[in-house]
């Protein structure tokens, strides 16, 4: 791995995300022969790009065991200064928002690109997830080309997810590869795009409801894929699909995590005690991977793919202009063929269900509460759930604010109630974005994965390790929880007292969670 990647530029999306700063952490940590590493930043007001990535990436502490490493924070300072070239630009703009002069430059300079941005909000505006998820990979990808024109590319990695076949009958083993649409990605992004605010309001749920995809993240993710693929199919190209992503098992250090997102959110609730019954089905696999796992083979998918020939390796005739999107040249019902991985648990040896993963997260939040509410969650049929939380939640919370609506209610009334009604919201949202993925299951088969693990040598197969029969699923279970309290809440375990009841609607927690 270190000589594949010795003096290499690396162009990477996504930085600031949960995955994004962990492949950069794992590259400074374990991959010192790297040349450049070029990270996309989108500017923000008042901020420049070494702020932004000061602020939100290397003041992390999921960097103190590289700070440590190299000797400091000072070390750390000048290795970034020498290894990071922050590039300022912006995924929904043509060529990134760079003039002439950067784009070339960069082109020029990226041997191995990895894409990882993408907007995950299960419930973006479908246009909104169309302009990044999608226009975003096909400027990418463009990228990709020019590099490959100037003579400088080996590898480009699209890093989607295991769930952009969660349209699949559920219960289905899925393969690692791309299945017909009913529609053209091409058309239909089109279709989108030429939406009025309005139309994306009325129309967006019914075409997810018509195809059988439960949020625009999976939708818009699939058509990335189908149209990158078309697009790539003559580039050193592949398909990265990470599965529900969660703590680390071990990298940088046991329970790492930075936000309470996915999973985290769901595990977090239940030890605050404001999430205690959730439509799902206990039998049902899940399939969760730990950070470091996805980053290990990400790291060695985009080498691997540099030494594989492209799917396709006849010459690329389509257009691509964005926001013009590329011509399909494949027959309706046809898909191109392009390398995928699945780096998940669901259909390996060491497989869990939900019903297990519920035992060692009420296990762990009781005997370490940080909430004066007991922990416990409860996976109902949708009837059960829908009667439980209209009971417990939906009535109790209008009853409020009816009482907050009264002459003379108080202004502590009022804004419990707000905080209430907020709380509830919150709740519902996070219910129904999960609720897909708790009810029903499929089986991602892995044998890619499993080839792309035994082609290392021993001592990169130790450093770059996915191996999914190493996961304890109670102890990792157990320093997720911890990992929440102690870099997402903030607080150092057992420093303090369990929140009170009157808490748990506070801004302050509501940010930390949700």
């Amino acid at each position: 791995m270190n000589d594949f990647y010795a003096g290499k530029g690396v162009f990477l999306t996504g930085v600031t995300g949960f995955v994004g700063k962990m492949v950069v952490e794992k590259i400074l940590r374990s991959l010192p022969t790297v040349g450049r590493l070029y990270v996309l930043v989108r500017p923000k007001a008042g901020t420049d790009p070494h702020q932004r990535l000061h602020s939100e990436v290397w003041s992390s502490a999921g960097f103190d065991v590289v700070r440590e490493k190299v000797g400091g924070p000072a070390a750390f300072d000048a290795l970034i200064r020498e290894k990071v070239v922050p590039v300022p630009g912006d995924m929904v703009k043509d060529r990134f928002g760079l003039d002439d002069a950067a784009y070339r430059s960069l082109a020029a300079n990226v041997n191995v690109i990895i894409h990882m941005a993408a907007t995950i909000d299960f419930t973006e505006r479908l246009d909104v997830a169309v302009s990044l998820n999608v226009l975003g990979t096909v400027r990418v990808l463009t990228l990709a080309r020019r590099a490959r024109e100037l003579g400088a590319l080996h590898s480009v990695v699209h890093v989607s997810t295991c769930y952009v076949n969660s349209n699949q009958p559920p219960g289905a083993r899925l393969r690692e590869q791309l299945y017909p649409l009913p529609f053209d990605p091409r058309e239909m992004c089109t279709r989108i795009l030429d939406m009025s605010p309005r139309e994306i309001d009325l129309f967006g749920p019914q075409l997810l409801k018509q195809y059988g995809f439960p949020n625009t993240y999976t939708f818009t993710k699939c058509m990335a894929e189908q149209l990158g693929a078309q697009i790539a199919h003559d580039l050193p190209f592949a398909i990265f699909r990470p599965a529900i992503i969660g703590a680390a098992l071990s990298e940088p250090f046991p329970g790492w995590c930075d936000s309470a997102s996915a999973c985290g959110a769901v595990f977090l609730a239940v030890g605050l005690g404001v999430l205690q019954e959730l439509q799902g089905n206990a039998s049902s696999v899940c399939d969760l991977i730990p950070v470091d796992h996805v980053v290990n083979m990400l790291l060695v998918t985009a080498a691997y793919t540099a030494s594989a020939p492209p799917a396709d390796p006849s010459p690329s005739s389509l257009a691509l202009s964005p926001p013009q999107l590329p011509l399909a040249t494949l027959p309706p019902g046809t898909v191109a063929d392009v390398p995928i991985y699945h780096c998940g648990t669901s259909a390996g040896p060491n497989a869990v269900n939900w019903g297990r993963i519920k035992v060692s997260l009420v296990e762990y939040w009781n005997a370490h509460p940080i909430a004066k509410t007991k922990a416990a969650i409860a996976l109902l049929p949708v009837w059960r759930f829908e009667l439980s939380f209209l009971l417990k939640r939906r009535l109790p919370a209008t009853a409020l604010s009816l009482v907050a609506s009264l002459p003379g209610a108080s202004a502590a009334v009022r804004r419990q109630a707000e905080q209430t009604e907020r709380l509830v919201g919150k709740m519902r949202k996070l219910v129904d974005t999960f609720q897909s993925f708790v009810f029903w299951a499929w089986y991602f088969q892995t044998e890619s994965s499993a080839r792309l693990l035994a082609s290392l040598c021993p001592e990169d197969r130790e450093t770059f390790n996915w191996d999914p029969r190493r996961i304890g699923w109670r102890a990792w279970v157990e320093n997720y929880c911890y990992g929440l309290v102690r870099y997402v809440l903030k607080q150092p375990i057992g420093d303090r007292p369990p929140v009170a009841a009157e808490e748990l609607a506070s801004n302050r927690f509501l940010r930390a969670m949700l």
